[in-house]
C-alpha cells in the first residue's frame, strides 16, 4: 500500500526533531567536537533524528556513555 503525507502537527506534537551541532563535527569515536577543545557533545545536542521505536533514545544514552568514557 501507498499513503500519501498531507500535512504534520507541528513541533508541538513532534516525537522527534533535528537541530543542533552538526554531526560531521563530532568525533563518533569519542563524541569530542573537532572544532572546540574540550567540549563533548551526546544525545539531544547533536542534529540528529532516528526513526520511532527508541532509537532517538538509544542513542542518546549511548553517546552518552562513549562522552563520559572519553572525558
Amino acid at each position: 500500500m501507498r499513503f500519501s503525507v498531507t500535512g504534520n502537527e507541528g513541533f508541538d506534537r513532534a516525537q522527534a526533531c533535528l537541530g543542533g551541532v552538526y554531526g560531521g563535527e563530532i568525533d563518533e569515536m569519542t563524541m569530542r567536537s573537532k572544532k572546540q577543545k574540550n567540549l563533548w557533545v551526546c544525545g539531544e545536542a547533536i542534529d540528529l533524528c532516528g526513526e520511532c521505536g527508541g532509537y532517538n533514545l538509544h542513542f542518546a544514552f549511548a553517546s552518552g556513555m562513549i562522552a563520559g568514557e572519553n572525558l
